[in-house]
């Protein structure tokens, strides 16, 4: 249902940016707009996908989050290789794998690592 995804995640993202500019509601804002910018790139809606991750990377300067970071990049990745821009696809992957071996490497156990993989699991 795409197109109710769609509405609750601009619903959302609109409610979160009205509330007071905590570190929380700024980190909810960010998740709410990667996964309408995903839903529109998705959809074929490019522009609109891009406006959304723009708004993504200048809250990410102001409160970052590996969550929010890592659905930035493979959200910007997906969106890049729609649009067939080859270089920024790459740089995007590349900084999604940065990020997330770094993060696989502060995990102490394989269980703890296997738990991480399974929350961080935005491409289902």
């Amino acid at each position: 249902m795409p197109e109710l995804a769609t509405a609750e995640f601009a619903k959302a993202s609109r409610l979160f940016a009205e509330a007071p500019p905590t570190e929380a509601t700024i980190r909810g804002q960010m998740d709410a707009d990667i996964w309408l910018a995903g839903l529109e790139t998705r959809r074929g809606d490019v522009e609109s996908a891009r406006t959304h991750l723009q708004q993504v990377q200048r809250n990410l300067e102001r409160a970052p989050s590996f969550g929010p970071e890592i659905g930035y990049y493979t959200t910007l990745a997906d969106l890049t290789l729609r649009t067939n821009d080859s270089e920024a696809t790459e740089s995007a992957l590349r900084s999604a794998v940065y990020l997330a071996e770094w993060a696989l490497h502060t995990f102490p156990s394989d269980l703890a690592r296997r738990q991480w993989a399974k929350q961080t699991d935005i491409l289902s």
